[in-house]
């Protein structure tokens, strides 16, 4: 079979996308025999994602791609002549490269590419991570053959939706990267490993913070306030984001700009983590059972996703307001200081998404790909 997959501008719909690729890339096809396909990745000229998909081995290609906004901006009539752009570039794409399906997990790179595939009679699988659908989202469902969504209150949001697909919207869960289940299952062994690595010590206890791909600013100046209060409660692994400054060499402190071969270290050590609401972080989080304070940003679809979690008690949500930086630091202080609460957070959040997300989701793009029909 030959996929393309295709998500980019932030790491949201590209971490999805890179754990499914582990499994499409060889795939058990019966005993003793395994599948090999071929993977080609369309991303966005400026974004993260360049350096990750490459790492993993798959070929990556760009499109020009723009952006609805439903505010007023002056992007909003250059836009969407890059969307046109890309819509041809992405019907010469297509007719060169003959892909036996398309698969997104959102992000605006991939609306000219479904559109130029279901023109051409490529089917589309496309996976709704957050529990509110985004626009890219809801402008490729009409033309995919299949959507998928994480959660269960989602697939009712493509009611009126899913004419084109024949109302076959299925629930998966998320689906994360391997190593996130080696984590869970080895975490004592690859603490050690990681309490080195960070130059940690086992003694005192680890919060990781972290904004999700691009980093978050709101965090970044947040451990800048209480660095010395928050030092003195814990260690912290602090990401601050590519191209994002930190507070510089403390005691206790470990810095960097992302996390690559290491994150499944950061996993191992920390005790307590601290992170914005994308449903990528999440699904991460749940499969290895972290204690979690979600930070949403506001007036975002963080906020459904962050009370989606909170409802089911699967972890602590605090929201940006006057109070945010007190509020936040005696979170992380009190749950710091009750470890009956942390492993019940930790039950919870790892009981939230189903741990055989990935494997659903490449048999469903396999059979999408064959044009095989839902049994």
């Amino acid at each position: 079979m030959r996929i393309i997959l295709s998500g980019g501008g932030t790491m949201g719909p590209v971490t999805p996308l890179l754990a499914v690729a582990e499994e499409l890339g060889t795939k058990d096809s019966g005993p003793g025999t395994r599948e090999i396909n071929e993977l080609l990745w369309i991303g966005t000229h400026k974004g993260p994602e360049r350096e990750y998909v490459e790492r993993a081995g798959i070929r990556f290609r760009t499109i020009l791609s723009g952006k609805l906004r439903r505010y007023w901006s002056w992007w909003n009539i250059i836009d969407p002549l890059f969307i046109l752009a890309g819509f041809i570039q992405s019907l010469i794409l297509i007719l060169r490269w003959r892909p036996d399906a398309i698969v997104s997990a959102g992000g605006y790179v991939s609306v000219p590419l479904v559109w130029a595939g279901w023109i051409l009679g490529i089917p589309s699988v496309i996976h709704q991570q957050d529990v509110l659908p985004l626009l890219a989202v809801r402008l490729m469902a009409p033309f995919a053959r299949t959507i998928t969504v994480a959660f269960p209150e989602t697939a009712k949001r493509f009611h009126g939706l899913d004419h084109g697909t024949g109302g076959r919207v299925e629930i998966i869960g998320n689906p994360v990267r391997r190593f996130v289940e080696v984590v869970r299952a080895n975490r004592e062994r690859l603490r050690v490993e990681g309490l080195r690595h960070f130059g940690l010590s086992a003694d005192r206890l680890v919060v990781l913070v972290f904004g999700g791909g691009t980093g978050s600013k709101t965090l970044n100046d947040f451990i800048g306030a209480t660095a010395a209060e928050l030092l003195a409660a814990a260690q912290v692994i602090h990401v601050t984001g590519k191209g994002k400054r930190g507070i510089g060499k403390q005691a206790g402190l470990y810095e960097t700009e992302f996390l690559k071969d290491d994150l499944p270290l950061a996993y191992a050590v920390a005790d307590l983590v601290v992170s914005r609401a994308g449903i990528g972080s999440i699904a991460e989080l749940s499969a290895v059972g972290l204690p979690t304070i979600l930070v949403p940003i506001p007036n975002s679809h963080q906020e459904a996703n962050a009370d989606y979690v909170h409802k089911r008690d699967a972890a602590v949500v605090v929201r940006e307001d006057d109070r945010f930086y007190q509020t936040l630091l005696s979170g992380i202080k009190n749950l710091l200081n009750d470890p009956g609460r942390r492993s019940e957070l930790c039950n919870k959040i790892h009981a939230l998404l189903p741990s055989s997300s990935c494997a659903r989701f490449a048999d469903i793009i396999l059979r999408v790909a064959r044009g095989e029909k839902k049994k």
